[in-house]
């Protein structure tokens, strides 16, 4: 009889038993993601800016007014992407390409954009020219800040080397700036990492606070505007989590503020009741690998972190030693899932469409088309195992029915069917045709079809095991067409309870 189960729209787990998943979670589930009542193919990407001259370290959006302008960091330059080709250099002869980069409305200057490396002095940009920005401090060295954020009105500097932020004036992005000596408060070790903020209201306001993250997984919240003020700055959360793994691997998402630690993907929220004895919230249904991701590769460069609001995407970038790989997560379900082919060194929005540097030297725009510059994209996905609906019984499967709408030119996939937690083999390759194509003034009247924006195959396809639990593994390279995987079902005899 036909068992009919929804595609993995629960998405990728590495967490819970694979024993006892639910049926709509994933073993696997490689450029599928997991939408609302479907999983779909990922975007497709392609070349947008090129001619860097190197890795592509920094990309950052300028947004004030009129003026929307995109810049890069490569091969010791900033550049000017702001129009697709050739980048057009600001300025050269950078130590670093690494800047991180927070833009502020000086009350003297207008709306600018800062720029930090750690390496070469810091800079600011007004939207048409880049320009050294004046900072000063007693025992500052301005080079050798790497770290900026703005919060209350104010601008926040500091050097991941050390314990101490600096901030200053304000309404002033730089300047004269006073330090603020984080290791004297309570004693705690490790030097700061990161800052954020974090919302206790749906926004930005008056209970925003500010979060400081420290190399050794301590955790402060400030509330108030002022540090040097004794009644408008106080400690308000002391938490001790994993340490942070990188100062662009910070985010803040809605009100909530995710960070990317040693513990896995943890939002701020999820601990602020109970500290490290809620990490076990962290990272969701992919805690598995997560830790395993910061664990084996948390000192290499690359990870990152962006949403990606026009497809409800969290984008966090994970350099391993073979490449790039992101974990993505459905900011509508919390359903994961991992992309790869896309070489990210780091991610931006521009004009809310996002985009990722490479490491040759070019810009790309992702969610366009449905390839890779002309790479199909190989997407490959595993369900969860099934007793369908009794855990007692065994069950000979003798057929296999994948549901999936799909648009555009001609593709072809593999499905095959495992039993008992075995491996999954893929079938032969199933080859799907183009919808019809035919439209006003060039089809024959009462002759040809009309055309629809997308086809559905329903096809049986013969599939052999025997055993107690089932999985299905669907595997397609697309390169012309919108793919979405709705549903399976298994043609399965019944057998006694054993």
């Amino acid at each position: 009889m036909p068992e009919a189960v929804p595609s993995p729209i629960g998405g990728w787990n590495t967490r819970d038993s694979i024993d006892a998943m639910d049926i709509v979670d994933s073993i696997s589930l490689d450029n599928w993601f997991p939408g609302l009542g479907s999983c779909w193919i990922r975007g497709g990407s392609g070349e947008y800016a090129s001619d860097l001259g190197g890795a592509v370290r920094m990309l950052s959006e300028f947004n004030a007014g009129s003026a929307r302008k995109f810049l890069a960091g490569a091969n010791g330059n900033i550049w000017d992407i702001s129009a697709a080709g050739a980048g057009v250099s600001l300025d050269s002869g950078f130590t670093s390409d690494e800047w991180q980069t927070a833009q502020f409305d000086d009350a003297s200057g207008g709306p600018r954009m800062g720029l930090v490396n750690g390496a070469d002095d810091p800079q600011q940009y007004d939207s048409s020219a880049l320009a050294a920005m004046t900072i000063s401090g007693t025992g500052l060295t301005p080079s050798t800040l790497n770290g900026i954020h703005i919060y209350k009105g104010r601008s926040y500097f500091w050097n991941d080397r050390t314990q101490d932020f600096w901030y200053s004036a304000t309404n002033a992005l730089g300047g004269a700036l006073t330090k603020f000596p984080l290791g004297r408060v309570q004693g705690s070790g490790g030097n700061l990492i990161a800052m954020g903020t974090y919302s206790e209201s749906s926004g930005d306001g008056p209970n925003d606070r500010a979060v400081f993250l420290m190399s050794s997984g301590d955790v402060f919240l400030y509330q108030g505007s002022d540090p040097g003020s004794t009644t408008d700055w106080a400690i308000c959360g002391h938490f001790k989590l994993g340490a942070p793994i990188s100062k662009r691997a910070v985010k803040k998402v809605g009100a909530d503020l995710i960070m990317v630690t040693k513990a896995g993907y943890i939002p701020l929220a999820t601990v602020l009741s109970a500290g490290r004895l809620n990490e076990q919230q962290a990272s969701g249904k992919i805690r598995g690998a997560a830790l395993d991701a910061t664990r084996q590769f948390g000192s290499l460069t690359g990870w990152d972190l962006m949403h990606y609001p026009t497809r409800n995407q969290l984008i966090v970038n994970v350099p391993t030693s073979s490449g790039f790989v992101q974990h993505v997560m459905n900011t509508e379900t919390n359903a994961w899932c991992r992309f790869t082919g896309l070489a990210a060194q780091c991610w931006a929005l521009y004009n809310d469409l996002a985009y990722f540097g490479t490491a040759d030297g070019t810009v790309h725009l992702y969610d366009t088309g449905y390839n890779d510059a002309g790479t199909p994209i190989q997407a490959d996905g595993q369900t969860a195992w099934n007793y369908i609906r009794d855990r007692r019984a065994l069950k000979k499967v003798t057929a296999i029915r994948t549901l999936m709408r799909m648009s555009g030119g001609q593709s072809s996939y593999a499905v095959g069917v495992g039993v008992d937690f075995k491996r999954v083999p893929l079938g032969a390759q199933i080859n799907i045709a183009a919808p019809n194509t035919a439209a006003w003034d060039s089809a024959n009247w009462d002759a040809a079809q009309w055309a629809d924006e997308s086809t559905t195959v329903s096809r049986w396809n013969s599939a052999k095991g025997l055993g107690y639990a089932l999985s299905t593994r669907l595997a397609i390279a697309s390169s012309q067409q919108r793919i979405e995987w709705l549903s399976n079902t298994y043609l399965v005899e019944r057998g006694g309870v054993l």
